[in-house]
């Protein structure tokens, strides 16, 4: 499945790429012990991104499910963009092409869950007003990488926009079998859209061209950001 294809989709890549606000390039790589650094973009992609540094290990976030601040009617504009999303919106293999640059990541499951909670640490999203998540895993690179994204669906762009300019690797504590558990290497990257902040996860049970781990995971988080593009 190719989500978005094309010259269509590098142009919007490129008209969103400088949106003050979002950040469709931004994002971490994390380090063999999950630990975060900074990520390459889908066009600087052949960057040398062997140098690692390590954090702190992830901790648990808050205990309470309660959201920390009530929602406002304020919270809302007139010309923000609100978006439902399930897992049959985008279903089968993931198949990218443009140029150059070819990835493919064969479908290996997928979850409509209810929450934030299943993919979060502690209550760290739904306390920022996040209402559920979807979420896809996928086998690529010689099965060799295990790569999922995630959809976390907000009550409100503002507050999408706000949980996607602080989030760490650490805030994630993902479903058995969706990325590997004790991985060689690990990168991520992530973005907003409306009220859907995007994040894609991939990590290797061995040694890969790191270069080729990187752009499989820009491109892919960036693929679905414009496919939302598209819906709305």
């Amino acid at each position: 499945m190719l989500l978005v294809g094309g010259i269509v989709t590098t142009a919007v890549i490129v008209a969103n790429r400088d949106d003050g606000d979002e950040k469709a390039s931004g994002g971490s790589s994390a380090t063999t012990d999950g630990s975060p650094t900074d990520a390459t973009s889908p066009t600087d992609a052949t960057t040398d991104t062997t140098t690692d540094t390590t954090t702190e290990a992830p901790t648990d976030g808050p205990s309470s499910t309660v959201p920390s601040t009530p929602y406002s009617p304020s919270d809302d504009t007139g010309d923000d963009v609100h978006l439902d999303v399930k897992s049959s919106d985008f279903e089968g293999d993931w198949d990218f092409k443009y140029g150059d640059v070819t990835h493919k990541a064969k479908l290996r499951q997928s979850w409509d869950h209810a929450s934030c909670a299943p993919v979060e640490t502690g209550s760290v999203f739904t306390q920022q007003r996040c209402e559920y998540a979807v979420q896809w895993s996928y086998s690529a690179l010689n099965g060799k990488a295990r790569v999922t994204h995630i959809f976390l669906v907000f009550d409100t762009e503002r507050h999408a926009k706000a949980a996607e300019a602080k989030v760490k690797d650490k805030d994630f504590d993902l479903p058995d079998g969706s990325i590997h558990d004790d991985f060689v290497q690990g990168k991520w990257n992530h973005s907003v859209y409306g009220n859907v902040v995007g994040v894609t996860i991939g990590t290797t049970n061995a040694k890969v061209n790191e270069k080729k781990l990187q752009s499989l995971v820009n491109y892919m988080n960036t693929d679905y950001k414009v496919a939302l593009l598209f819906q709305s």
